[in-house]
Protein backbone atom coordinates (compact mmCIF):
# COMPACT_ATOMS: atom_id res chain seq x y z
CA UNK A 1 0.00 0.00 0.00
CA UNK A 2 2.69 2.27 -0.22
CA UNK A 3 2.10 3.30 -3.83
CA UNK A 4 -1.41 4.39 -2.93
CA UNK A 5 -1.99 8.01 -3.84
CA UNK A 6 -5.82 8.46 -3.55
CA UNK A 7 -8.33 7.22 -1.15
CA UNK A 8 -11.88 7.77 -0.92
CA UNK A 9 -13.37 6.56 2.04
CA UNK A 10 -16.44 9.31 2.35
CA UNK A 11 -19.61 7.50 3.52
CA UNK A 12 -18.03 5.43 5.92
CA UNK A 13 -18.43 6.50 9.25
CA UNK A 14 -14.74 6.37 10.20
CA UNK A 15 -15.27 9.49 12.88
CA UNK A 16 -12.14 10.85 14.55
CA UNK A 17 -10.54 7.34 15.66
CA UNK A 18 -10.26 6.41 12.26
CA UNK A 19 -8.57 9.26 11.19
CA UNK A 20 -6.15 8.63 13.73
CA UNK A 21 -5.35 5.39 12.66
CA UNK A 22 -4.69 6.80 8.79
CA UNK A 23 -2.86 9.82 10.32
CA UNK A 24 -0.11 7.39 12.06
CA UNK A 25 0.03 4.84 9.37
CA UNK A 26 3.10 4.94 8.05
CA UNK A 27 1.51 3.44 4.36
CA UNK A 28 -0.10 6.92 4.14
CA UNK A 29 3.36 8.77 2.94
CA UNK A 30 2.93 8.88 -0.54
CA UNK A 31 -1.21 9.73 -0.71
CA UNK A 32 -1.60 12.83 -2.62
CA UNK A 33 -5.63 12.93 -2.49
CA UNK A 34 -7.73 12.11 0.90
CA UNK A 35 -11.44 12.13 0.70
CA UNK A 36 -13.62 11.87 4.04
CA UNK A 37 -16.84 13.64 3.36
CA UNK A 38 -19.50 12.48 5.52
CA UNK A 39 -17.62 10.38 8.09
CA UNK A 40 -18.85 12.61 11.57
CA UNK A 41 -15.52 13.67 12.24
CA UNK A 42 -15.29 16.48 14.53
CA UNK A 43 -12.21 19.30 15.33
CA UNK A 44 -10.12 16.34 16.52
CA UNK A 45 -10.07 14.54 13.67
CA UNK A 46 -9.08 18.00 12.02
CA UNK A 47 -6.32 17.94 14.14
CA UNK A 48 -4.99 14.44 13.89
CA UNK A 49 -4.65 15.31 10.49
CA UNK A 50 -2.95 18.20 11.04
CA UNK A 51 -0.21 17.03 13.16
CA UNK A 52 -0.35 13.16 11.92
CA UNK A 53 3.23 12.16 11.27
CA UNK A 54 2.32 10.68 7.61
CA UNK A 55 -0.46 12.56 6.00
CA UNK A 56 2.46 15.20 4.93
CA UNK A 57 2.25 15.19 0.59
CA UNK A 58 -1.55 15.20 0.56
CA UNK A 59 -2.38 17.88 -2.78
CA UNK A 60 -6.33 17.52 -2.58
CA UNK A 61 -8.28 17.34 0.72
CA UNK A 62 -12.08 16.78 1.37
CA UNK A 63 -13.66 17.02 4.21
CA UNK A 64 -17.37 17.51 3.89
CA UNK A 65 -20.08 17.21 5.70
CA UNK A 66 -18.46 16.88 8.71
CA UNK A 67 -18.66 18.90 11.81
CA UNK A 68 -15.07 19.96 11.80
CA UNK A 69 -16.11 23.25 13.35
CA UNK A 70 -13.97 26.80 13.86
CA UNK A 71 -11.71 24.88 15.84
CA UNK A 72 -10.89 22.17 13.24
CA UNK A 73 -10.65 24.45 10.65
CA UNK A 74 -7.77 26.44 12.54
CA UNK A 75 -6.07 23.32 12.93
CA UNK A 76 -6.09 22.60 8.99
CA UNK A 77 -5.03 26.60 8.81
CA UNK A 78 -2.04 26.12 11.09
CA UNK A 79 -0.80 22.92 10.37
CA UNK A 80 2.86 22.51 8.36
CA UNK A 81 1.46 18.70 6.98
CA UNK A 82 -0.49 20.38 4.19
CA UNK A 83 2.23 22.11 2.54
CA UNK A 84 1.85 20.81 -0.68
CA UNK A 85 -2.56 21.13 -0.68
CA UNK A 86 -3.56 22.52 -3.59
CA UNK A 87 -7.57 22.17 -2.76
CA UNK A 88 -9.16 22.07 0.50
CA UNK A 89 -12.77 21.53 0.29
CA UNK A 90 -14.77 21.62 3.53
CA UNK A 91 -18.66 22.94 2.78
CA UNK A 92 -21.24 22.25 5.66
CA UNK A 93 -18.57 21.40 8.60
CA UNK A 94 -20.19 24.10 10.84
CA UNK A 95 -17.90 26.84 10.76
Amino acid sequence: MRNLIHLNLSRNDIGDKGVLFLAEASYMSNLEQLLLDDNNLTSAGAQYLAYGKFITNLKVLTLSNNKVGNQGFNYLLGSSNFNNLKKLVINYNEI
